[in-house]
């Protein structure tokens, strides 16, 4: 863990707000003056994570290993959907738009929220994976077989693991 301030700790690559138990989006870090450039700059040399490479249009679900991150931030139960076409959707996003798939099952997570800055929701829930683990969820009751999981994410490509394949 690596503090920022009295406030703000970057733990495994997260941006914490220590007195919101929440997380902050990286890149308003500059504009709102929390940071300069420079200690920006020492932040992701540091590994912080670039929300913009994480997430992926296909899930609303986003899975993270980091015990650590979820002392520190606070969670709350969220259903979610499995689609046939393999997505996976918050409930009240499908509430909100005709997906034009089938729900295939709905399970509920304990999840930390977050908005990114086109808008979009994302939720990031704990699985049981260790930090040597590529970023596969392992909680059997989310997935069918023959899904595909981001594997790893850079600033400018994923790649994907395909199960059985």
């Amino acid at each position: 863990m690596h503090f920022l301030n009295k406030k703000i700790a970057l733990i495994d690559g997260w941006l914490v707000d220590q007195d919101l138990s929440c997380l902050i989006n990286p890149s308003t870090l500059v504009d709102n003056g929390i940071v300069t450039e420079q200690q920006f700059e020492d932040l992701i040399d540091r590994g912080l994570k670039n929300w913009n490479s994480l997430f992926i249009s296909e899930s609303d679900l986003y899975c993270e290993n980091s015990s650590e991150l979820f002392r520190h931030v606070s969670t709350k139960s969220h259903s979610f959907h499995e689609l046939s076409n393999g997505s996976i959707r918050h409930s009240n996003s499908i509430k909100s738009q005709n997906p034009g798939d089938d729900v295939l099952k709905t399970f509920s997570l304990d999840c930390h929220s977050l908005t990114l800055t086109d808008g979009r929701d994302v939720y990031i829930h704990s699985h049981m994976g260790g930090n040597n683990d590529l970023k596969k969820c392992l909680n059997t009751d989310l997935v069918s077989q023959s899904k595909y999981y981001t594997a790893i994410a850079f600033d400018t490509r994923s790649f994907i693991e395909i199960e059985d394949f």
